[in-house]
């Protein structure tokens, strides 16, 4: 059977409850370090750096982590690790795989609840999206997503997506929309394929390029033009694929988009790009002269209130300011530049995904408050 193509070299593994966190008390941001007695008196060591701000837990792999993503309404945080590529020299003409991990953790406990391990695919994975009441995580290998059940990480579908670098839920979990189009989380069918116009939806490392808006009413992608080396966000009603607006977002520099019920907002190299979903005019942007360096990431919460920016720089930085005034509300020193950021449900958390350590760092926003 065609969907069953990618599962032959799949293995999925149940691990038993483990995993490693620390918890920890607020401080500056340090130099390297393996324990906390390398740090100063204010400081302790998480992921190999000594840290501070609200952060309360640590949680580490074996690998880098590229994404950190929570569900919308339940206590499930997932992260995907890619462990190692090989050339396989069993086939002529040699191929190379891949091999991969998804963890998964409570955010009540943050105990690991297991992980699925993806072994010898033709594919790396190059994203993953948790539905909102954490249930199914869809993984994108390649042409394929697998949705896979959280609780017991076994595989529940395989859907032919053709394009899997994508990938983003509906609110209420019906449906889930890649490059490819829009699928019915229930059966795998196809609702409704995107028109790019000759676009490409925006892949830079692990940023986003798409999003539902307007509280599940609109998708919204980030689109890449190559004649003109534009970029610009389309908006399609969620139901039938219909367009409502395209808005011309700017420079070739544009990458991350994430929305809310009212805003959308992307990364334009040092500063946070916002828009009102409502008539796509432009807000004024954030950041601008508090980036140093480079953004990697930007995340808005699920209520719309806050909006967070990741730096990629040595020393890494997490930012988050308020959506509506703009004002600059707290930082967060990470030791380390970050791959991906995301707010837990009830926006007292904070994740992101370390780039130079193999951690998933937790910062608690409400310590600040």
């Amino acid at each position: 059977m065609p969907e069953m193509r990618q599962c032959l070299a799949i293995l999925l593994t149940l691990i038993p409850l483990a995993g490693t966190t620390s918890s920890c008390s607020p401080s500056d941001a340090g130099a390297r370090c393996e324990t906390n007695s390398n740090c100063a008196a204010s400081q302790f060591c998480a992921a190999g750096r000594c840290a501070s701000g609200g952060l309360v837990h640590t949680l580490l792999g074996d690998k880098e982590f590229r994404k950190a993503t929570f569900s919308r309404q339940a206590s499930v945080l997932g992260a995907k690790c890619c462990r190692r590529s090989y050339e396989d020299t069993s086939v002529e003409p040699h191929v190379w795989r891949y091999d991969g991990d998804v963890i998964l953790w409570s955010n009540d406990t943050w105990q690991e609840m297991g992980r699925i391990e993806l072994r010898a695919l033709e594919n790396d994975i190059s994203t993953i999206a948790l539905s909102p009441d954490g249930a199914l995580v869809a993984i994108g290998v390649g042409p394929d997503i697998l949705l896979c059940d959280t609780g017991t990480q076994a595989l529940v579908r395989t859907i032919q997506a053709g394009d899997s670098s994508h990938l983003a839920f509906s609110p209420d979990g019906s449906k889930l929309a890649s490059g490819g189009g829009v699928w019915n989380v229930a059966d795998g069918s196809l609702l409704w394929e995107l028109e790019l116009d000759g676009c490409t939806i925006v892949q830079e490392e692990s940023s986003h390029g798409l999003a539902y808006a307007g509280g599940g009413q609109m998708l919204a992608a980030l689109l890449h033009d190559e004649a003109t080396r534009k970029r610009s966000i389309k908006l399609w009603q969620a139901e039938d694929g219909i367009e409502v607006m395209d808005i011309q977002a700017g420079s070739s520099w544009i990458h991350c988009l994430t929305a809310s019920n009212d805003h959308m907002a992307a990364a334009a190299i040092r500063s946070i790009k916002l828009w009102n979903v409502d008539d796509g005019s432009e807000m004024p942007a954030l950041g601008a002269d508090a980036h140093q360096d480079d953004l990697k990431a930007v995340r808005i919460s699920r209520d719309g209130a806050l909006v967070a920016s990741g730096t990629s720089d040595g020393e890494g930085h997490i930012r988050i300011w308020d959506v509506r005034t703009g004002e600059h509300l707290a930082t967060f020193e990470t030791g380390s530049g970050v791959w991906d950021l995301d707010f837990s449900s009830d926006r007292r958390f904070i994740a992101g995904a370390s780039m130079w350590e193999s951690g998933i760092l937790i910062y608690d926003i409400e310590a600040l408050e």
